[in-house]
């Protein structure tokens, strides 16, 4: 009977560990015509991005196998999620896309958002298409985000941060394209290259809430057109921008930096805006600022 029941344990104890393991996939697989209570494999995926996480290994990755709308998700540990070679969206009515709200720090732990189509559904619907609160390094890649009724990006970690935006488009959302908020005496960094801002209440912001935080933001070959507000601005006291190759046309302001704030750019050009760009910025060689 002892050994038996000894048997029986060890069976037991191997079950779970196996299914742990089971659950904690390096890379886990999502489909359109998926199903959450499957383990996430590339033969039998998940559902949702929501669905496939918790059965995703910290530092791992989740991709789309097929085209298919895998809903919003919280990601609260090092993650990738990764829709290429198909459509792979986010449709956000009434709610945030991807909240990140792990404690990382950025040498550590990083969150990796590629290919992506985060939907607001319309801008009366969607909150945020990300907001980040939690901290780490915070990659966005290839990304359409659009119609929310607050921001595209909103990026106000707890912790020093950093977030980088490569060749994504933000267009029409309400409350603005990226802000970069710093609300703590911590560095809040960005570095944007190749992306498009298009009809959001401002394009790139960078943000200070309090004297003595910084906030920093550096724009290379990108685009605001068509913002409600400015372009490009920074507020509050320790905000500082570099615009590099860039273009602001078509926007209320052009490029606006608030009292205490500084705007650098660099071989850009700021025209055929509605008002002229604020005193705060510094035109640098090669600029062109034109009247409204």
């Amino acid at each position: 009977m002892k050994r038996i029941v000894g048997t029986s344990v060890v069976a037991l104890l191997t079950v779970v560990l196996a299914t742990s393991a089971e659950a904690q996939a390096t890379r886990t697989w999502v489909s359109g015509v998926g199903d959450d209570a499957n383990p996430c494999s590339r033969t039998a995926p998940c559902k949702t991005f929501a669905g496939a996480i918790s059965k995703t290994a910290s530092g791992g990755e989740i991709d789309a196998l097929d085209p298919g709308g895998f809903g919003a998700v919280t990601i609260t540990k090092p993650i990738t999620l990764d829709g290429a070679g198909t459509m792979a969206s986010i449709l956000a009515s009434g709610t945030n896309g991807v909240i990140i709200s792990s404690t990382m720090s950025p040498s550590n732990g990083q969150v990796i958002l590629r290919n992506l189509s985060i939907n607001g559904a319309g801008t009366a619907l969607g909150l945020n298409g990300i907001r980040a609160l939690g901290g780490g390094a915070l990659y966005i890649e290839n990304c359409v985000i659009f119609g929310f009724s607050q921001l595209g990006v909103d990026f106000q970690p707890n912790v020093a941060s950093f977030l980088f935006i490569n060749n994504s488009s933000f267009l029409r959302n309400l409350g603005g394209g990226v802000r970069v908020l710093a609300t703590t005496a911590l560095a809040r960094r960005a570095a944007i290259s190749g992306s498009h801002f298009e009809g959001n209440s401002f394009g790139v912001r960078v943000e200070t809430t309090v004297a003595g935080n910084f906030a920093f933001g550096s724009v290379k070959s990108s685009i605001a057109t068509g913002s409600a507000g400015a372009g490009f601005i920074t507020s509050g006291s320790g905000s500082q921008m570099i615009l590099l190759e860039s273009i602001a046309t078509a926007n209320a302001t052009g490029i606006q930096a608030d009292a205490g704030t500084v705007i650098r750019a660099v071989n850009s050009v700021s025209s055929l805006n509605t008002t002229a760009d604020t005193s705060g910025t510094v035109n640098n060689t090669g600029s062109f600022f034109g009247t409204p």
